[in-house]
């Protein structure tokens, strides 16, 4: 139930929202020694005031709004794809669902940020599948983070979309997204298109190398299920 929040408690939620907001910068400013780990717990760390303001504009007490804080793991069980580490490889592994242009940029601040001794490979799987202007927009900033990319899409998404056409729209939307990426720069000998969405999993966990950094923005349960069966090897 939705209630009038007192004056002093609407201030709070403006200053939250103010820090909730410069999330993008401090992470651009963040000293580059931070591990990947520290990295994305400071990240949720920014955007926790804003919630701990509607939690206290709602009348939780404050004992239990600190056990909420305290007891919160960035894990696979307790915030599924989102920022999950897949740890145990020669190279680190994010995870993500990002999809639309707030989260993508979210998820660029973070790798931009991290100390990579070697490249930064992203494989999108959601990023224009829901609408083709993401992509268009994210672009630019996704062309900046990385420097290797598998670019897949969401069959069923993208079926559904009716700015995509013609007799097989996943192909459209794909060779739409690597034409973007040409038009920012890229390399087109960095960049491989795979629509079979396993596939494309898989074929970015074989180019990567010690050190690297790989970005999957992909379904959660399918991400952790391709990682681990890529680990267990062939058989």
């Amino acid at each position: 139930r939705l209630t009038r929040m007192p004056c002093s408690c609407s201030r709070l939620m403006l200053a939250a929202m103010a820090l909730f907001a410069v999330e993008d910068l401090f992470l651009k400013w963040l000293a580059v020694g931070l591990p990947l780990g520290q990295i994305i717990l400071v990240s949720g760390a920014l955007g926790a005031p804003i919630f701990v303001a509607m939690a206290w504009a709602q009348g939780i007490d404050n004992e239990t709004i600190a056990r909420a804080l305290s007891s919160f793991e960035n894990s696979r069980e307790q915030n599924p794809g989102r920022y999950n580490v897949i740890d145990g490889l020669p190279f680190d592994v994010l995870v993500d669902f990002a999809h639309n242009p707030a989260g993508v940029r979210g998820i660029c601040s973070v790798a931009a940020a991290m100390p990579v001794a070697g490249r930064r490979l992203l494989c999108s799987l959601n990023v224009g599948s829901r609408h083709p202007g993401h992509f268009e927009t994210l672009a630019p900033v996704l062309a900046a983070t990385f420097d290797e990319f598998v670019l897949g899409c969401d069959p069923v998404l993208v079926g559904a979309c009716p700015e995509y056409a013609g007799d097989d729209p996943g192909a459209a939307m794909v060779a739409r997204s690597r034409a973007l990426l040409l038009d920012q720069g890229v390399d087109p000998d960095r960049m491989v298109c795979e629509m079979d969405r396993p596939a494309a999993l898989r074929a970015v966990l074989d180019r990567a190398r010690d050190g690297d950094l790989v970005v999957l923005l992909a379904d959660d349960e399918e991400a952790h299920r391709i990682v681990e069966q890529w680990r267990a090897g062939p058989g």
